[in-house]
């Protein structure tokens, strides 16, 4: 414990840590100054939530890092020993609380999706397990750790100040890079040189990474998931769950599918086991998200869809809220909205990405439907659950699009009145089929079109809001 540090042998004085041991037990938890009163708590504990919340309160102590900094090992050793034969606890994992005062740290950036950060916080908690100190990427550090992102040049550049401030904070640290960015070889080159890189199918082995160890050689083109795993998400209340990796659609503008490589799914045995986690460490919503999460079930034997994945999600006891983060409209089938409208665990919000509301530059960015069939399903989801909250994606300035391109785009959009659209200005990715075009929008006329619609959707944000004036909900 580091609330209020560790003096001699009392341990910390209405500490966050106390604070969820009352939670488990039942609370009505004084503070108390010994490991023996401690350990009395927690025996109170259902023996079979012991061993997992014992870890996970711990190794969240670690993480926190603006209160808990590191552990005086030698009166922990003690803790947890005690712990153990008072318990029986299988403490093992908790190794890395028997190492000197002189722990290393690591400090962790993301930059980008939730995919990404999921795949931060699994390697947090590898690193954890591996003996390693948490602390803010803010201050100094022994490694750092940049989870980067290539969806667009903002993206990149994100990435790339985060690298440098790394390299700031202490030159002399291990910088290590994971993500879509480092896809991209010449882009990391012409970085830095001397960066350790963490190609997609190795953060699973963060931890052998940090220690120098020679890792398998792997064949990236594979349709395998990679087994990453959490255990909560301790700074926020919703907890992201990763269903599915990579994508086969390769939209002319979109560099993610050469970046986190073909679709491949999860088995759901896996889901369920981590969602089920998720749900004994505290979390009761959680966020279903993947690259390309509405083709889950591809190559699993028997086959599965996303409904399916889902309605297993709802059977979790404890569970209460279950929100999808994002599904292309092709993907979204009756079965699925009869789930939607069904089940009350399910969040009444999809995310529809639409980029264009133009056939004509739909086709040239290799997107699967047109506006007719947009339309269609996106009514017939509203027909099936009343008061569904609809979010959109729109890229504007995309290479051949023309003021009757957009102005077709500017009319759906008001049309179809989404709760709220991200609107993207066009970013040329080297190495897709987009960035060979030649009739480029000029920036000026980006910036134009990036307003109105704004100015548009804004509108249509408001008029959602406003339909629940006076409404019992």
């Amino acid at each position: 414990g580091r609330a209020h540090g560790l003096y001699g042998q009392g341990l910390p004085r209405n500490a966050w840590v106390l604070e969820q041991i009352a939670g488990k037990s039942g609370g009505g938890v004084e503070p108390v100054h010994h490991g023996h009163q401690i350990r009395g708590h927690l025996s109170g504990i259902k023996k079979q939530n012991r061993n997992n919340f014992t870890v996970t309160f711990l190794a969240h102590a670690q993480s926190k890092s603006r209160r808990f900094h590191a552990f005086k090992a030698g009166h922990t050793h003690k803790v947890i020993q005690s712990c153990h034969s008072r318990v029986g606890a299988d403490l093992s994992a908790l190794s890395f609380l028997r190492r000197s005062d002189s722990l290393k740290t690591v400090a962790f950036a993301t930059v980008g999706c939730k995919v990404n950060q999921y795949d931060t916080q699994a390697m947090v908690e590898q690193i954890l397990s591996a003996g390693y100190n948490i602390v803010p990427f803010s201050g100094k550090a022994d490694v750092y750790l940049v989870n980067t992102c290539a969806v667009t040049k903002e993206a990149d550049a994100d990435s790339l100040r985060k690298i440098k401030q790394a390299k700031n904070n202490n030159p002399s640290a291990k910088i290590i890079c994971a993500g879509c960015f480092v896809e991209d070889k010449n882009a990391l080159s012409e970085a830095f040189h001397g960066l350790l890189v963490v190609k997609r199918g190795d953060k699973n082995s963060i931890a052998d990474i940090l220690a120098g160890n020679a890792l398998s050689e792997k064949r990236r083109g594979e349709r395998l998931y990679e087994p990453l795993k959490v255990s909560g998400f301790f700074e926020h209340t919703r907890a992201f769950l990763k269903i599915q990796d990579g994508c086969d659609d390769f939209c002319s503008y979109c560099f993610v599918p050469y970046a986190r490589g073909r679709s491949r799914s999860r088995e759901l045995k896996d889901i369920i086991s981590e969602a089920e986690r998720l749900v004994e460490n505290g979390h009761k919503e959680v966020v279903v998200t993947g690259v390309n999460s509405g083709d889950y079930g591809r190559g699993l034997k028997p086959r599965v869809d996303i409904a399916d994945a889902l309605a297993a999600l709802c059977a979790v006891k404890g569970l209460s809220r279950i929100r999808l983060s994002s599904i292309n409209v092709n993907h979204l089938t009756p079965k699925l909205l009869e789930l939607l409208a069904r089940e009350e665990k399910m969040c009444r919000h999809l995310h529809i990405p639409l980029q264009s509301g133009s056939d004509e530059v739909l086709k040239i960015m290799r997107r699967k439907y047109t506006i007719k069939e947009y339309e269609r399903v996106v009514g017939m989801a509203r027909l099936m659950v009343p008061d569904l909250a609809i979010t959109t994606d729109i890229i504007v300035g995309f290479p051949s699009e023309t003021d009757k391109h957009f102005a077709e785009t500017l009319n759906f959009a008001e049309k179809m009145q989404f709760t709220r659209t991200h609107i993207f200005t066009y970013s040329k990715r080297d190495g897709t089929a987009s960035a060979k075009m030649s009739d480029e929008t000029a920036p000026g006329i980006k910036k134009k079109r990036f307003a109105a619609l704004g100015k548009t959707t804004k509108e249509s944000e408001n008029n959602f809001i406003k339909s629940f004036t006076g409404r019992e909900i």
